[in-house]
């Protein structure tokens, strides 16, 4: 049996019925995200906003708020873009239905019993909704107000009943007027939080308070308290520098030069006679970092010569400790013993080295997958460019990081990053992912995935599934540097399906020159050998 149109739940009836312990089984919820777009903005960068408000006293159910939603952000992110708003879903369904299932088979009375115990199973949930009551807002900036009006128009053929589009006199989603928040701001009475912003007091101590101010600031760091340390009938003594500890040096004049001093320390060799290993101490401290600076050059210039001594090293090792064991337990001849637990002493260095290289190095078909996978599972990069997502074998990448590194001479491992840039196609658009993925103990953290998709009008959008514009512009820009090269093998792709198609005619036709050439000379040769025969 399937849904019962809404037109069955529309009005509102007893009481709410929430979800509770008393109330088991109920399903899901058709919508899972309320907040769509750009919900991280702050409360400056968006003030136009717009409410979708019920005339209705009615119950409005889950599936008709996710059917808004997907139309209000689709039109959105097509018309403004996906990073130029914030959708709100204002309503919750919280409210169960339920649904006396009814038999309409042959003989159905005398498999029930009518109207007796008719208290029903849960259907479904809907939101109670009151007249005046906000359904959606979109908030967004004053040149897309014409944008985020049509989309809850649009929106509105999902509900059933009346709604009405209200333009709000509020800055964004905050409750103060769009010439108070200005007038609050230039005054510095607001402080941000997140879409909302809140408004500094009059209440509060007086030491909290900038001189001259009647409304509360951020919260000041308290006066030093100079007569901590001191009676107090005693006032705090005058600073003052002392020979032993002399006012700190003017390093520069007043013509602009700097003083450096080279005198030598005359007390230097005196400490070094009479506590040497203090001095050598403080000497190696001295010294420590150039040391292992060089000490890290050494190893990126003979890298592969020392990892390939330490594995021959580790091999005679580990074949000098098993050609013992099998002496001591293994009853075969010397030779072979030795050279057999040689080609397995060798075995376990090479496992070992591939187990190194495959922890700590990174792979770009796996980080392929891994981002396609993401893709695929995203609801809304699968709303904006259709399902499924294919991707190609067109690649960019470029690997930073990894190796061996001394800080105060201790051995340290640096992570590796990859950069991948790949195009990817989908049932409605084409766009170009940006993966950033760094190699941490061994698991891949992706730092940056997104989506560029080319507009039909405007600049193309940027849709962010993990990371922001920051992590975007990560090493000077690597992603965009290895952006153009891959836009530009797109742009020449039709010019080589051209050019194939070209050479596959040419082709084409060449051959079948060269098989009427074949043709003509049979026949000819076939026409002479004729002659041939009857003279």
């Amino acid at each position: 049996m399937g849904r019962r149109p809404a037109r069955c739940y529309r009005q509102i009836k007893n009481k709410p019925y929430p979800k509770s312990r008393f109330c088991r089984g109920v399903p899901d919820p058709k919508i899972r995200i309320y907040d769509v777009g750009m919900k991280k903005k702050g409360v400056d960068e968006f003030p136009f906003c717009v409410h979708l408000v019920s005339w209705e006293k009615e119950n409005v159910s889950s599936e008709a708020l996710e059917a808004a939603r997907i139309a209000c952000n689709k039109y959105m992110a097509k018309f403004a873009g996906k990073d130029a708003f914030h959708l709100r879903v204002r309503v919750h369904p919280f409210h169960v239905l339920r649904i006396n299932k009814m038999l309409s088979c042959a003989g159905a009375d005398r498999l029930q019993t009518g109207m007796r115990g008719a208290f029903g199973k849960p259907l479904g949930t809907c939101a109670r909704v009151a007249i005046g009551q906000v359904l959606l807002s979109v908030r967004c900036k004053d040149g897309n107000s014409h944008h985020a009006q049509e989309a809850l128009r649009r929106a509105k053929f999902k509900f059933p009943g009346r709604q009405k589009i209200i333009v709000s006199r509020k800055w964004g989603f905050t409750k103060f007027n769009r010439n108070d928040y200005v007038k609050f701001k230039s005054e510095g009475k607001i402080q941000p939080d997140g879409v909302n912003a809140k408004l500094y007091g009059c209440h509060g101590a007086l030491a909290n308070r900038q001189p001259g101010k009647a409304f509360l600031s951020p919260p000041l760091p308290p006066p030093p308290n100079l007569h901590h340390h001191f009676p107090p009938h005693l006032p705090p003594p005058p600073l003052q520098f002392s020979p032993r500890f002399p006012a700190p040096p003017k390093p520069f004049a007043a013509g602009g030069l700097r003083f450096f001093s080279f005198k030598p320390d005359a007390g230097n060799a005196k400490r070094v006679l009479e506590k040497p290993l203090a001095a050598a101490s403080s000497t190696f401290h001295r010294y420590q970092e150039a040391l292992g600076l060089q000490v890290e050059a050494f190893w990126k210039r003979n890298n592969l010569v020392l990892v390939g001594a330490g594995g021959v090293v580790v091999c005679a090792i580990l074949w000098k400790i098993m050609s013992g064991i099998a002496s001591t337990f293994v009853h075969l001849s010397e030779g072979m013993a030795k050279y057999g637990f040689l080609a397995l002493s060798s075995a376990m260095v090479a496992f070992a080295g591939l187990y190194l290289r495959s922890r700590y190095t990174i792979n770009p078909d796996k980080v392929y997958r891994i981002a396609m996978t993401k893709l695929n599972t995203s609801a809304g990069i699968l709303e904006v460019m259709g399902a499924p997502l294919t991707g190609s074998d067109l690649r960019a990448y470029i690997m930073s990081g990894g190796g061996f590194q001394l800080k105060k001479f201790k051995p340290t491992l640096r992570s590796k990053r990859c950069f991948l840039v790949f195009p990817i196609r989908g049932s409605e658009r084409k766009g170009l992912v940006n993966v950033e993925v760094k190699k941490k103990k061994g698991q891949y953290d992706m730092k940056l995935l997104a989506v560029d998709i080319p507009m039909a009008s405007g600049p193309d959008q940027r849709l962010f599934l993990i990371g922001d514009e920051e992590e975007y512009k990560v090493g000077g820009g690597l992603i965009s540097e290895l952006r153009d090269p891959v836009v530009k093998a797109m742009a020449a792709e039709k010019i080589f399906d051209n050019l194939d198609q070209i050479e596959d005619e040419e082709d084409a036709e060449r051959e079948r020159l060269e098989a009427e050439r074949k043709d003509r000379e049979e026949i000819e040769k076939l026409e002479k050998d004729g002659k041939d025969g009857t003279q």
